[in-house]
């Protein structure tokens, strides 16, 4: 599991020169692991509020769920995902363009986005786009 790289802050009291008023901001606090999606809640006066929470791991091992507006993505600093211009299938297959009718077969190959072919049978139940190969049968 590929776990993508976020910037997590957190709210700060930064209070006002010559005001009794404190005013809040984000304050980057540093990068943590994106997991996944959960759930925070609130009781008040009037009942429960939910809200949605990311759930991060920081360098440290520390396991935090935080506010999702209060994360941003950081981009990837590797090479840009491009499938590969004109994939040439191994020896003895057929290119398969997926489309309308098209079903993957065992024995299928697909071709990631890393230009490697793989067997579709490791990715079944999975939606493939992209090229695909079949064994030619005629060779």
């Amino acid at each position: 599991m590929n776990l993508r790289t976020v910037i997590v802050s957190h709210m700060v009291a930064q209070p006002q020169v010559g005001s009794a008023h404190t005013r809040y901001a984000l304050e980057p606090q540093g990068e943590a692991l994106f997991h996944g999606l959960g759930v925070g809640y609130e009781e008040g006066e009037t009942g429960i509020g939910n809200y949605s929470t990311a759930i991060v791991e920081w360098p440290d091992g520390r396991v935090e769920s935080v506010v999702v507006d209060r994360i941003r993505f950081v981009t990837p600093s590797a090479t840009p995902r491009v499938a590969p211009p004109n994939p040439t299938p191994p020896e003895g297959y057929q290119i398969l363009l997926p489309g309308e009718g098209v079903t993957w077969k065992k024995g299928d190959l697909w071709c990631g986005w890393d230009g490697d072919w793989h067997d579709i049978s490791r990715w079944a139940g999975l939606f493939v786009v992209g090229v695909g190969a079949r064994p030619d049968r005629r060779v």
